[in-house]
């Protein structure tokens, strides 16, 4: 099926669904327009010729879009004149897509997309027509579904307090089981660590018994150190007094036997000089210097 039209100043042959482009229309995106001038409708049962167009023919198309073609380049020139000129020109179009061909005002083409349309529209009213109670909500069905998932759910899976006390419970028991083995262990490891103590203790007690006797003896000798020193400084502290006074009577012999005899009735007085030190004999001297040297 298909038809020959006149649009433009141009013959065009199309059929349902075709897109075509004519020379630019003032129609809007979207909108459709008639083709009048129907120059022959070929269809299935017969040919219709226009004389110069078929009566009661026409050509429904939707826009689709208002555009410009590609650039043509436009030479001129004129030879052996040093004429020429070039320009560019893009032609406005409009395309179009045919949608039907009516005849006396019936259809007898369609386009796919409008058969489509049309088969699925009967199922769609349908549909839409169904009573509103038939259609159960989505939300009663999930409802529906999460009761009935709680329910298997409690019925089939014990709780988990119970699930925590029978886990307690046998916990319980295994533990009351294995105390009695575990006091057995404990005094079998206890015993061998209170011999080993008491072991220890009387080792300890023989050492200490063994140090005591040497402790005495460092004491006792401690004692007779100390009493020792005591009387090596008294000795120290008496001798210098003796020989003082051995000194002194030596010093009183001399004086008594180098004295001349005194006439009698003579008084004798021998001055006294409290400054002048005695003097001290070579015996003395070294008695003196060999102390020094025993300090």
């Amino acid at each position: 099926m298909f038809a020959v039209v006149q649009a433009g100043g141009r013959q065009l042959q199309v059929s349902p669904s075709d897109i075509v482009r004519v020379d630019k229309l003032t129609a809007e995106v979207g909108s459709e327009i008639s083709l009048g001038r129907v120059l022959l409708l070929k269809t299935d049962e017969a040919t219709h010729i226009g004389q110069p167009t078929v009566e009661n023919a026409e050509v429904r198309a939707k826009v689709l879009r208002h555009a410009r073609g590609k650039k043509i380049k436009v030479f001129f020139f004129r030879r052996r004149k040093d004429s020429k000129k070039m320009k560019g020109h893009r032609q406005d179009f409009t395309e179009l897509q045919v949608d039907a061909f009516l005849l006396d005002g019936e259809v007898i083409g369609r386009s796919a997309l409008e058969e489509a349309a049309k088969d699925v529209s009967p199922a769609v009213e349908e549909t839409v027509e169904a009573p509103a109670e038939e259609i159960p909500s989505v939300e009663e069905s999930v409802a529906e579904e999460v009761v009935a998932v709680a329910v298997e759910a409690s019925e089939e899976e014990p709780s988990v307090e119970e699930t925590v006390a029978e886990e307690a419970v046998t916990v319980g028991e295994e533990a009351s089981e294995e105390q009695p083995a575990v006091e057995e262990a404990a005094s079998a490891e206890e015993a061998p660590a209170e011999e080993a103590a008491s072991a220890e203790e009387a080792a300890v007690e023989e050492a200490v018994a063994e140090e005591a006797p040497a402790e005495q003896a460092a004491s006792v000798e401690e004692t007779v150190a100390e009493e020792a020193v005591a009387v090596g400084e008294e000795a120290s502290g008496e001798a210098p007094a003796v020989e003082a006074s051995e000194e002194a009577a030596s010093v009183g012999e001399a004086v008594v036997k180098d004295k001349p005899s005194a006439e009698p009735g003579a008084s004798t007085v021998v001055p006294k000089n409290e400054d002048a030190a005695p003097e001290a004999s070579p015996q003395a001297t070294e008695n003196h210097d060999s102390e020094s040297e025993k300090e």
